[in-house]
């Protein structure tokens, strides 16, 4: 597309971020630049995904008193697939070239501006496209290549920086415990953790789940709905010598970890590491924020680093481009399982902007109820 014939507008789903709390994202019409600068690249959306934090950030009072945002519109959506409608004069072929599909994760430095991925365009730099962003296979769909790239980031960030590594010559497999493995990112760890890793995996999860887990490569399945006594305790009934690595996508303190946690965790470089931390409710913020909410967290870092105890950590996602190509591939091959819970946006009213049982309303509704196996996914073309 001739920058000359550029769109002037996109429609997106925004917020304010100086009303009170809880915020009501709104449609709006955003303008879009007469011409892209030369490391600019337009993206014409296809389907988004969302996640906890489109939700959690309707909730979160201090974007209030963030200088800058008071009086901006701030995007809703994070994940994406699309088509580049256009290119800057500075981006070349081999760099991205119109008519490529694409998928991605917005980069952290975009979080608070607009349009978010639930948005007809997105502008984008080539800085911003470096780690996040990657060519979408031909035999993965702009669904299910939407629904990939932050689950993907966060549990290849949970796995390979604390998965404790094992000697060259040992046929032994690491143990992985995973809570929340029907969750999001819970699905991708157990899989990776299963596939890339070959880990041996204890699945936590309800029930109903139980099956569909291990489906996707759990070894032992734990019902958290009929515990008898804390999950640490049936952890050790299960495994008494412990494992390697605890994956917590749930958040809190009820399971009762902290209290067995050198048990649970015997090895020298065995971890806990969550992307919740110790917060229970859906609509607060998780992830390293809650250092700063939850002392206590503060406390177990420091005792893991200076090895009084397992190593601990409330991490957000490291952006790498390797591990989207890595997983879409396996994906598109059928060795990596995407799991939608629901698509909005396909048929019916306005589609993706309708208020009602079709679009993005009800989209957000099945997203704060918290019990959906795997995404939830807008069709925004």
């Amino acid at each position: 597309m001739a920058t000359t014939n550029l769109p002037t507008h996109t429609t997106a789903l925004t917020f304010s971020p100086s009303s009170r709390t809880p915020r009501t994202p709104t449609i709006t019409v955003l303008p879009l630049p007469r011409t892209l600068a030369v490391n600019e690249v337009l993206i014409k959306v296809h389907h988004a995904a969302l996640n906890p934090v489109d939700t959690q950030i309707l909730h979160f009072p201090p974007l209030r008193i963030i200088p800058g945002l008071y009086r901006s519109a701030i995007g809703l959506g994070k994940d994406f697939s699309g088509t580049i409608a256009a290119v800057g004069s500075g981006v070349t072929e081999s760099e991205w070239a119109m008519g490529e599909e694409v998928m991605g994760l917005l980069p952290g430095g975009r979080y608070f501006v607009a349009p978010g991925t639930l948005s007809e365009y997105i502008l984008l730099t080539t800085s911003d496209m470096r780690d996040t962003v990657a060519r979408k296979p031909r035999g993965l769909s702009f669904s299910k290549a939407a629904a990939l790239p932050l689950v993907t980031l966060t549990a290849f960030s949970c796995i390979e920086f604390w998965l404790p590594t094992l000697p060259t010559d040992t046929a032994q497999k690491r143990q992985v415990v995973v809570i929340g493995a029907s969750g999001g990112v819970g699905i991708l760890a157990v899989q990776l953790a299963k596939q890339v890793y070959n880990c041996t995996i204890t699945a936590i999860c309800s029930g109903r789940n139980e099956e569909f887990v291990r489906s996707l490569g759990a070894d032992h399945v734990i019902d958290y709905t009929t515990l008898q006594g804390t999950l640490a305790q049936q952890l050790l009934v299960h495994r008494p010598e412990g494992y390697d690595l605890i994956i917590d996508c749930v958040g809190g303190t009820g399971h009762g970890v902290f209290d067995d946690m050198k048990k649970l965790l015997p090895g020298a470089n065995a971890s806990f590491v969550t992307i919740v931390g110790d917060r229970t409710s859906r609509l607060v913020m998780g992830g390293p924020i809650t250092y700063l909410t939850h002392p206590s967290q503060i406390l177990r870092y420091l005792k893991g680093w200076l090895g009084w105890a397992p190593r601990y950590g409330c991490i957000l996602l490291t952006p790498k481009k390797k591990w989207l190509v890595k997983a879409a591939g396996m994906a598109e091959r059928g060795e990596l399982r995407v799991e939608i819970e629901a698509e909005f946006g396909v048929q019916g009213g306005d589609g993706w902007k309708d208020a009602g049982d079709k679009g993005w309303k009800r989209a957000f509704e099945v997203l704060d109820e918290g019990r959906s196996r795997g995404k939830v996914v807008v069709r925004v073309e």
